[in-house]
């Protein structure tokens, strides 16, 4: 891979990568990080991985750093139980859709985000996930479905 190559896939999948890692940590700077990190590995094993499965590499490398991440902070914050304030300009819509998407288990949550928010096919999210795509539609069906009934008991309360 050049270098005009990998500042093409730095243009094309950042801002799609640091918005999916975003979603899954809720942490502005530590999504950014997981960007970072990853892109950085992607420049260093540029030689051996396959230009034609990029995507997949960038979402599956951040997917798999967030929940490294996740895994630490919930360790982290049980020890320290430290709260962090993290400002947003969502709607209210969209925070409540956010509150649902945080009660999904994460690999629901994963595959729901990158079908629905990334436009990635069923193929891609089995690449990334390391799931069969059988797997993947199930737990898309499931992650909809959850967030279905949500939607409705909210509905129901007002």
């Amino acid at each position: 891979m050049t270098a005009r190559e990998y500042n093409i896939f730095v243009r094309d999948y950042s801002d799609n990568a640091y918005r999916f890692a975003y979603t899954l940590i809720k942490q502005r700077e530590h999504a950014r990080d997981i960007v970072q990190d990853v892109f950085m590995k992607l420049w260093e094993q540029r030689d051996n991985i396959n230009k034609d499965k990029i995507k997949s590499w960038i979402f599956s490398s951040v997917y798999h750093k967030a929940i490294d991440e996740l895994r630490k902070k919930k360790n982290f914050s049980a020890i320290e139980n430290i709260k962090e304030v993290v400002y947003n300009d969502y709607s209210s819509i969209k925070e409540d859709l956010n509150k649902y998407l945080d009660c999904l288990p994460a690999v629901q949550k994963s595959a729901l985000l990158l079908k629905d928010q990334e436009g990635c096919k069923y193929e891609e999210i089995s690449e990334i996930l390391h799931l069969s795509m059988q797997q993947v539609k199930v737990y898309i069906f499931r992650a909809r479905k959850q967030m279905q009934q949500l939607i409705q008991q909210k509905d129901n309360i007002i």
